[in-house]
């Protein structure tokens, strides 16, 4: 079965063209938040802009291998780091089922290219936040007058937690030592440093 390929904007690629995009059933969309579907789409674009410029089309695994390997080359070529090529290879499997992990169209070229990608141009990681810089920010917070903010700020940074573990959790009968965080006391003696420098 040939369906159209349909661009963002909602307009035909191209009659006969393979692959159509489908439109997920509900439930296949509330697998992916609506943020990722959107970044999916405009991910997507990218093959779809590429084949419309260079007039390349696919029936095959084999021509959409060769399709992809072709853009991931044009996107290092301009710059671009290896995520932005696992964003496209993510957003056409979901689009895509038979193209996804679970589907039966294999993409070796891809995986490979992809590989090459990363080795060549390795992905920058953020350097952490001092210690010092969180524990300022809790001093301040306190200056300003939000002790609770200061304590729950030193808290996330000092355990690890992500923010929204704290906003879900209900923390008031924690005690030391339980659900994996270290003695809340940890911490106080650098917010005390923090505050009686910021006091000076």
């Amino acid at each position: 079965m040939t369906q159209t390929l349909t661009r963002v904007d909602g307009t035909a690629f191209g009659a006969g063209f393979p692959g159509d995009f489908l439109t997920p059933s509900p439930l296949e969309s509330a697998a992916v938040a609506r943020g990722s579907a959107e970044q999916y789409r405009m991910a997507a674009q990218l093959l779809i802009d590429h084949c419309s410029e260079l007039g390349l089309n696919w029936s095959t695994a084999n021509e959409l291998d060769a399709v992809m390997v072709d853009l991931f080359n044009r996107l290092y070529s301009e710059g671009f780091g290896e995520g932005v090529g696992r964003k496209v290879f993510s957003a056409i499997g979901h689009l895509l089922p038979h193209v996804s992990r679970l589907g039966t169209w294999k993409l070796p070229r891809v995986h490979r290219a992809l590989q090459g990608w990363r080795k060549l141009r390795p992905p920058q990681q953020r350097l952490p936040m001092p210690r010092f810089a969180a524990l300022a920010i809790a001093a301040l917070m306190v200056q300003k007058g939000y002790p609770s903010m200061a304590l729950w700020v030193a808290l996330v940074f000092s355990c690890y937690l992500r923010p929204s573990f704290l906003v879900s959790s209900n923390l008031r009968g924690a005690q030391p030592g339980r659900i994996g965080l270290p003695l809340f006391s940890s911490f106080l003696p650098d917010l005390r440093v923090c505050l009686s420098s910021c006091a000076n």
